[in-house]
């Protein structure tokens, strides 16, 4: 495990109820098995299916995993950590947090050498900061 996925299963593991953890990190069960198990999560148990589906999106990057969470924060979240290594902008305008979008444009920009995409940022430094840096590999420490 890299040093970026070690570091968002222990956010999960803060997360994420119990038996979704134990199910999918200690018993290494595959995609397939994983997607089932999150289905059969108590359906009133919103937040814990939503924790489920993120943790899939990060163990098997899934824009669709991302479009079955319900809750805003935890899918601009799946969002995020599926923009933050990918090249493709279009996953950064489904965030709808402004500085989360902006990290993901930062990231997109960094991964396809395109400052062009800085304009996207909202925040003033940010886009500064990408504009300067963009392809230069400065963001490179988000890689573990």
């Amino acid at each position: 495990i890299n040093g970026k996925k070690l570091c968002v299963i222990i956010i999960l593991a803060a997360l994420v109820a119990g038996r979704v953890f134990y199910l999918f990190y200690y018993m290494g069960v595959q995609e397939e098995k994983a997607l089932i198990a999150c289905q059969k999560i108590e359906k009133s148990s919103v937040e814990e299916i939503d924790d489920c589906y993120l943790y899939l999106s990060v163990e098997y990057p899934n824009l669709e995993y991302c479009e079955m969470i319900q809750g805003e924060a935890v899918k601009n979240t799946c969002y995020a950590v599926i923009g933050q290594d990918g090249k493709d902008p279009a996953i950064c305008q489904k965030i709808s947090d402004q500085a989360n979008r902006d990290i993901c444009y930062l990231n997109v920009a960094d991964n396809l050498s395109d400052s062009g995409l800085c304009s996207s940022i909202g925040e003033e430094y940010t886009r500064k900061m990408c504009e300067e840096n963009a392809g230069g590999g400065i963001f490179d420490f988000l890689d573990g």
